[in-house]
């Protein structure tokens, strides 16, 4: 870009470019795209024809054909009646007696099944929370009493007293 001249004209060297270009004229493609095409698909298809798909379809369809035929024109099934005499009687099978099962051993008394977890569900279903035995003085959980046992008491008691509430009519 030379100072002082606009941006979109062209100076000088361009000019004689332009001309160059102007003074050239397009050749001739050398290569038909048609013909070039209608080759490669004269050459795929050898001198014989193929005719492995069509016969085998051909064939298929005569066998599908053939079979809709003979299921069409099939003759109904013979019925044919027996009469059977039995002059005796058959054998009665013999019966095997097999040893009584060792019987099961009954739920506690209280009903509340065999293991210690089956007899903590049984009680905790029965008398909530308030079923489950207070823990040791030195257990685990350390020292004093259990915050959370009262407060969950109360959680249940409500959402017991909520959810047995016929509540308000609508």
């Amino acid at each position: 870009m030379t100072p002082g001249r606009p941006a979109d004209e062209p100076g000088p060297d361009l000019g004689a470019f332009e001309a160059a270009l102007r003074s050239l004229a397009p050749s001739r493609p050398g290569l038909d795209r048609d013909r070039v095409l209608y080759q490669a698909g004269r050459a795929s298809r050898p001198g014989r024809p193929r005719l492995g798909w069509p016969a085998l379809a051909a064939t298929l369809a005569l066998v599908a054909g053939t079979e809709g035929m003979l299921l069409a024109t099939r003759p109904s099934p013979r019925v044919v009646e027996r009469i059977v005499v039995v002059r005796e009687a058959a054998p009665a099978p013999a019966v095997v007696q097999l040893p009584a099962p060792p019987p099961t051993p009954r739920p506690t008394e209280s009903g509340l099944g065999l293991t210690e977890r089956d007899r903590l569900a049984g009680r905790l279903i029965r008398f909530g929370l308030d079923g489950l035995a207070s823990p040791r003085p030195g257990g685990s959980d350390g020292p004093g009493p259990e915050p959370w046992r009262a407060s969950s008491r109360r959680l249940l008691q409500d959402e017991l007293r909520q959810s047995l509430s016929p509540g308000d009519p609508s």
